[in-house]
C-alpha cells in the first residue's frame, strides 16, 4: 500500500519543481493579480472626479446647462480636438465656444487636478456619452501642461 502514496506524491514533485515561478517581486502581485481593465478603473476614478468637479456646470449625464454650460455629451466640441480640451482643464476657458450649433460665452477656471485626474476624467468623458471613446493619458496631459 506504501507504494501506491509514495508514487503519486514522487510525480507531484517531480512536476511542481519543473514548474516555474511567477515573474514576481516583493513589490509586485502576481500577473494573474495586476489590473484585469486598467481602462475601466481609470473610467472608473474619472467618474469620482467628474461627480465631485464637474457635474454641477455639466450635469450628471453631461448634458450642460442650457445657453449657459455648454454640453460634454455628443459633444462636437470635445470629439474634434482633444488638445484644446486638455488645455481648457488647465488654463480654463472663457470667450465665446460654440458646442453642437450653440454659442456659448462663459468663463469656466482652471481646475486644480494633476495629469493623472485630468486624463481619467476626460477618459471617462470621452468614454461615455456617445463620445469618440479616446483614452487619455497623463503623458498628453503633461506634454500639453508644459507647451503652455
Amino acid at each position: 500500500m506504501f507504494k501506491y502514496l509514495l508514487y503519486p506524491l514522487t510525480l507531484f514533485l517531480v512536476l511542481s519543481c519543473g514548474k516555474k515561478e511567477e515573474n514576481t517581486s516583493e513589490n509586485e502581485q502576481p500577473t494573474s493579480m495586476v489590473d484585469e481593465n486598467p481602462l475601466a478603473e481609470k473610467k472608473e476614478r474619472g467618474k469620482l472626479i467628474y461627480d465631485k468637479a464637474c457635474v454641477t456646470c455639466h450635469q450628471s449625464e453631461g448634458a450642460g446647462v442650457a445657453n449657459t454650460f455648454p454640453p460634454l455629451a455628443k459633444s462636437d466640441y470635445l470629439n474634434a480636438d482633444v488638445n484644446k480640451v486638455i488645455d481648457g482643464l488647465l488654463h480654463g476657458n472663457s470667450g465665446e465656444m460654440v458646442v453642437n450649433g450653440v454659442t456659448y460665452n462663459g468663463v469656466m477656471p482652471p481646475q486644480t487636478l494633476n495629469d493623472d485626474e485630468i486624463a481619467d476624467v476626460l477618459t471617462y468623458v470621452y468614454n461615455n456619452w456617445e463620445n469618440n471613446a479616446l483614452e487619455v493619458t497623463p503623458e498628453m496631459v503633461a506634454q500639453r501642461r508644459t507647451a503652455n
